[in-house]
């Protein structure tokens, strides 16, 4: 199937009852599994949320016995759908605009924030907002190509100099992008793709998603040109009782995140070990994220 991070196959179960479509998750072949190629670490997050208002894809199967796919396993079952697109003319999935879009995508981070991760993800360790910034040191060093990430430096000492203080602590997604949301006849369906989350300043989400929003932030003509600018989503969220002071911060670095990743991606798909031709055309962004993240910080 398609997508950017594991290894995801449709298919479907005839005979038996019960629902019939199912997502098959593993891991990369040889890979350890922590972190993101952690599938049962994720299942333990889809099964924990499934009772609450945060909509997720429900787990039919996981596991880690041997006998099936060499490796853990995660079985989810299938929702028909559709994400937004990166390009401003793939347009929004059927019986969407993008006001609406917004406020669907803001009610799932307010009720994301309003879950009691300390009863339902027991013994996770806490980021703050350095430890989510340092994380990516490693990854840093050995993008594809040092010209990309040039401004990497600038953007990370200054984010390291004012960290922001207080603030939400919950679960977050990680990577909560529109793409990763599954809209169907005008309503979010589910949050896909938890590979990334963790427990820590809610806020890193609503970065996360402004930075997808946009198009200043994208070399590109109509790149995230659907959606709402971040202003709208930042209204939406103080709407909904979310705390938005020290946003600018959880923007910069989910761009300076997100600019490190790519780099990191494209030297594995450039040298043959994941290839992914996604991020050669993301490529040119690269560095007009970290443009923005500085612009952002001084705003």
């Amino acid at each position: 199937m398609p997508g950017h991070s594991g290894l995801s196959f449709g298919f479907e179960v005839r005979g038996v009852d019960g629902p019939a479509r199912h997502v098959l998750r593993l891991p990369p072949a040889g890979v350890r599994h922590e972190g993101p190629s952690d599938v049962l670490r994720q299942a333990t997050v889809l099964r924990a949320l499934a009772p609450t208002a945060v909509p997720v894809t429900p787990v039919s199967w996981a596991g880690d016995d041997p006998r099936w796919f060499d490796r853990p396993y995660l079985v989810a079952e299938w929702l028909d759908g559709a994400t937004v697109g990166l390009e401003g003319d793939a347009g929004l999935p059927g019986g969407l605009d993008a006001e609406t879009a917004a406020r669907e995508a803001i009610a799932a981070l307010g009720a994301l924030r309003r879950v009691d991760a300390a009863r339902l993800l027991p013994g996770w360790e806490v980021a703050t907002p350095v430890s989510d910034l340092l994380r990516w040191d490693r990854f840093a060093e050995r993008g594809a190509d040092p010209a990309l990430l040039a401004l990497a430096p600038e953007v990370r000492a200054r984010l390291l100099a004012a960290p922001p203080e207080g603030g939400s602590v919950g679960l977050r997604h990680g990577d909560f992008q529109w793409s990763n949301l599954l809209f169907h006849e005008g309503r979010l369906r589910a949050v896909l793709d938890w590979e990334l989350a963790s427990v820590g300043p809610v806020l890193h989400d609503l970065g996360w998603l402004s930075v997808f929003s946009d198009p200043a932030s994208w070399d590109g003509e109509g790149m995230w040109s659907i959606t709402v600018p971040p202003e709208r989503l930042a209204e939406l969220y103080a709407a909904g009782g979310g705390a938005v002071a020290g946003l600018a911060w959880h923007r910069a670095c989910a761009a300076y995140s997100f600019a490190v990743i790519a780099a990191f991606n494209l030297m594995l798909h450039r040298r043959g070990k994941r290839v992914d031709p996604h991020y050669e055309l993301l490529a040119p962004s690269l560095p007009r994220l970290l443009e923005r993240a500085v612009e952002v910080l001084g705003s």
